[in-house]
């Protein structure tokens, strides 16, 4: 199986270096954690197995994602053949604009330089509890201040990448609602959604995704990047 997959990449790739190789003794995860520890990216594919045709990735490819040391790109199915969205090709990244990270917006940028891509920002907030008690709609004036204080953390966020990236044109999109709907929403047309998630020493401490991270796994229809930081 693995000779077929390699002559079947060396045919559609033929300028790639390719090496196989069958690893055992050992659980899956750890074993392909360890394989990867010294690479640049690890990249998986998924069936979506399980009964929920809706859920992208199944208990290998979380756990992979929630402990590799490098990126990890999971690829549903039959996202080989995507073709760009109507605007040409997009990368998406999440962006926490009370605790940016470096390594998941360099990541990003780089993807999106490399793809010629245009770089899509998105931030999700959830206006105050206060406005949906009682069905009560807030006055305009105060939703639009509440809307420009996302909008300018957002811009704070993203301080500094464009001068570091100039060849990426960067749309930065702040919309209300959770920042995994938002993600899902916005990648729709996507060729790559990234996200982070904590870096975890240990190993064997648990998924420790983040909900966000593990909402976009089963739900977003672009391949995703799960990128460590601290």
């Amino acid at each position: 199986m693995l000779s077929d997959a390699k002559q079947a990449l060396r045919a559609t790739h033929p300028g790639l270096e390719i090496r196989a190789e069958l690893i055992g003794g050992g659980e899956p995860v750890d074993m392909l954690v360890d394989a990867a520890s010294e690479a640049r990216l690890l990249v998986l594919g998924s069936r979506g197995l399980g009964g929920f045709g809706a859920l992208m990735v199944g208990s290998i490819g979380l756990a992979l994602a929630a402990h590799s040391e490098v990126p990890t790109v999971l690829v549903r199915s039959g996202e080989a053949g995507r073709s760009a969205g109507p605007d040409g090709p997009e990368v998406v990244v999440g962006i926490d604009t009370r605790d940016p990270a470096a390594d998941v917006l360099d990541f990003a940028f780089r993807e999106a330089a490399r793809r010629d891509a245009v770089l899509r920002a998105v931030h999700g907030w959830t206006p105050p509890p206060v406005w949906g008690y009682a069905g009560w709609v807030p006055p305009q004036p105060e939703a639009e201040r509440f809307r420009a204080i996302e909008d300018e953390l957002l811009t704070l966020a993203m301080t500094g990448w464009q001068e570091k990236y100039p060849e990426v044109a960067v749309v930065r999109d702040s919309r209300i609602g959770s920042g995994a709907a938002a993600l899902v929403d916005a990648c729709a047309d996507a060729d790559l959604l990234v996200v982070g998630r904590r870096h975890r020493p240990h190993r064997h401490a648990g998924l420790r995704l983040g909900p966000i991270a593990h909402a976009v796994l089963h739900h977003a229809q672009a391949p995703v990047a799960v990128v460590p930081h601290d």
